[in-house]
């Protein structure tokens, strides 16, 4: 005996949360969301309290209106659910002019006007005394940007997707879909699902179920840390903005104390050790990396206990050229999102919007055909 749905959401992560509420809230379809373990679970690359969110992007201003809709989708989901999703106090880009990710932060602020204030060494020094910076440095405060709440965001997209008619099965893993005329079949382990599409956004699982995903994206270790503040109060949300910070070759990024206790200070680089699944990924952070991190965080910020009251180790997938992987099946059925390389949940209810409109065949303006998976290379340079 079948459950029979029109479009099941598998893996209610950073994306899947999101594409279960724009799929609930904005179709007539019948949408059931699987996830293998509990909704808001700690396993999930979204986890670690928050995220950064940032307008003007150094990845690329072509990703700016992508960026824009999701902020405002960020926001129309904090309004609906009355959780404290958003934290808008801007996003502090600090930096040497003349660096290219820098420069091209610039460059979309300039291509698209986005609100910003900008900084001197001086201004820097004394606008945020909490940054220790060399002379020279530069920042830029992006305004449209600012941090994100990410674990109870999702919860908040499942709970608005729940309230608008979607139906959720968590605790239960997919153990197989498979096409059968023109129908899906999910096989879970107490019951199978029939339904007419699917929503793949299971993280750095992805190619358990997506096989052909096997040689396109792979999975690597993030490390997260938290430091206590001598005075926390300098680095709450009102003076301390979220920032992105490159220097001497270290890139870090954190938020504001949420908890009136530590602040988030990650220092992070792309990721050399690159794994097949999740289950090789370290599950704790190296003695070696935590000293490291601590030597940088020190180094960057004012009144920082040395040691991290606070640390986990975390994994993101990833693909070789960093650009994420929103592809349509040929048979028009099967949404894959994956490979979002550590950039994702920002972009999150933007592409859950966009899962939509691929299903429902609506025209979107803001998908690009590199996004799709004909147009990934894998790791020896072969386009899929």
């Amino acid at each position: 005996m079948y459950e029979d749905f029109d479009v099941a959401v598998i893996g209610l992560g950073s994306v899947g949360s999101m594409a279960m509420w724009q799929l609930s809230t904005n179709t007539d379809l019948r949408v059931v969301g699987i996830e293998q373990w509990g909704v808001g679970h700690a396993y999930g690359s979204y986890a670690g309290e928050s995220r950064v969110f940032r307008a003007a992007y150094h990845e690329g201003w072509r990703y700016v209106p992508l960026l824009l809709r999701s902020r405002e989708l960020w926001l129309d989901l904090e309004k609906k659910t009355g959780r404290h999703l958003f934290l808008d106090g801007g996003m502090l880009a600090v930096d040497t002019p003349g660096h290219a990710p820098y420069e091209t932060t610039l460059e979309s602020i300039r291509r698209y006007d986005l609100p910003h204030r900008s900084f001197s060494t001086s201004e820097l020094r004394k606008a945020y005394p909490q940054h220790i910076v060399s002379d020279g440095t530069e920042a830029v405060l992006d305004l449209l940007g600012g941090g994100i709440r990410s674990e109870v965001a999702v919860l908040a997209g499942v709970q608005a997707a729940v309230a608008a008619g979607g139906t959720l099965i968590d605790g239960e893993a997919v153990l197989g879909i498979e096409e059968r005329g023109d129908s899906i079949v999910i096989r879970l382990a107490t019951r199978t699902l029939r339904v007419g599409q699917v929503v793949v956004t299971t993280g750095s699982w992805a190619a358990q179920l997506r096989p052909q995903l096997r040689d396109v994206v792979k999975v690597a270790d993030i490390a997260l840390t938290w430091f206590a503040p001598n005075d926390p109060s300098r680095y709450a949300p009102d003076v301390f903005p979220a920032f992105l910070r490159d220097q001497d070759g270290v890139h870090m990024f954190g938020v504001p104390t949420l908890d009136s206790y530590s602040v988030k200070v990650v220092s992070h680089t792309a990721a050399d050790t690159q794994y097949d699944s999740v289950d090789d990924v370290p599950p704790t952070v190296s003695r070696a990396a935590i000293e490291e991190i601590s030597r940088n965080a020190t180094t960057f910020f004012a009144d920082l206990s040395p040691e991290p009251v606070r640390h986990s180790m975390h994994h993101e997938s990833v693909t070789v050229s960093r650009v994420p992987i929103v592809d349509l099946d040929p048979s028009g059925r099967i949404v894959t999102i994956a490979g979002l390389s550590g950039h994702g949940f920002k972009f999150a209810p933007a592409l859950g919007q966009l899962a939509t409109s691929l299903l429902t065949g609506v025209d979107d303006s803001l998908y690009t055909a590199d996004f799709g998976l004909s147009n990934h290379p894998d790791r020896v340079g072969n386009v899929v």
